[in-house]
């Protein structure tokens, strides 16, 4: 749930109607977003 209040800056209440499978959905989305956004920038030869 971290993952996804940080990534995408929802409160934990916001997800306590999620399901398991729901948030494990969410808290990949939130790691490719982060990871994404994150990424050094690529170099140009």
């Amino acid at each position: 749930m971290a993952d996804i209040a940080f990534v995408f800056h929802w409160l934990p209440s916001c997800m306590d109607a999620m399901e398991l499978d729901e948030l494990v959905g969410w808290q990949q989305l939130a790691v490719q977003r982060f990871n994404t956004v994150n990424a050094p920038p690529e170099r140009k030869s």
